[in-house]
């Protein structure tokens, strides 16, 4: 009897664990389909409509957006990241920036630094600068940071629906984004490329960033094209009809 009370004790653990393990994946499964349950919202009372995660609320119409954002944002860091905006011929020393050396006959510079022998460099801090120099580092600063924003919200279009007022102020944004890609350039004009020491010339850099400013007024065109968010069509809720009751009299 002690075998078989032992035994029954042993099968009512099991038994009790598995009901506890079963409970743990109904909340878990409860929990994932909650997550993946249709957004329902009502109109009236009586008209709903449902909107899926990532069910692309804008169509295709983003896509074009998608592709000429991006395009313009790696094309612009590609610019600014690298000591390989412009490239400078030296003609003679420069007595404000000795890191230009006559030994290499052309030297790479960037927003943020410049070659030496293979390798890129920061400016020195105490580098004697021109209003010119500090609006090409302004505009690249600028660039960066609104490009980002709008590059991350134009792909998150895809999952969630954006209204038209946000796509046309991201639009605005771009195109000024076109106009200050190209005011970066204005370091070609700062005293890092005095004619008098040495001639500047766009590198590759310089070339993606030239690239960049159609990449921008097209992407900033195309978002103001998109459309408000579309969702699915009204279900619309049917009522049921009472029962029909008879009367007294028909019963009769």
């Amino acid at each position: 009897s002690n075998r078989k009370s032992h035994e029954n004790y042993r099968n009512i653990k099991i038994s009790l664990r598995k009901l506890k393990l079963q409970k743990i994946f109904s909340i878990g499964n409860n929990c994932r389909d909650s997550w993946l349950q249709n957004k329902t919202f009502h109109l009236s009372g009586k008209i709903m409509f449902s909107l899926k995660c990532c069910d692309r609320p804008h169509g295709n119409a983003v896509f074009l957006p998608i592709l000429f954002t991006t395009t313009a944002f790696i094309l612009s860091n590609q610019g600014f990241r690298w000591c390989q905006l412009l490239y400078r011929t030296y003609v003679t020393e420069d007595p404000n920036h000795q890191f230009f050396v006559a030994d290499a006959a052309k030297q790479s510079i960037g927003t943020w630094g410049y070659e030496l022998d293979g390798r890129c460099y920061a400016y020195p801090y105490d580098m004697e600068v021109d209003t010119k120099f500090n609006a090409a580092i302004v505009f690249s600063e600028w660039i960066t940071f609104v490009g980002l924003i709008v590059t991350i919200l134009v792909w998150f279009s895809i999952c969630s629906g954006l209204g038209k007022i946000v796509w046309v102020a991201m639009g605005f944004f771009l195109i000024v984004n076109s106009l200050f890609e190209g005011m970066t350039l204005l370091l070609k004009k700062s005293m890092l490329c005095n004619p008098l020491y040495g001639a500047c010339s766009m590198d590759t850099g310089g070339k993606c960033a030239a690239a960049a400013v159609t990449f921008w007024f097209l992407a900033g065109v195309s978002v103001m094209t998109v459309p408000a968010p579309a969702g699915p069509e009204p279900i619309q809720e049917t009522a049921t009809a009472p029962p029909r009751v008879e009367n007294d009299s028909e019963m009769i």
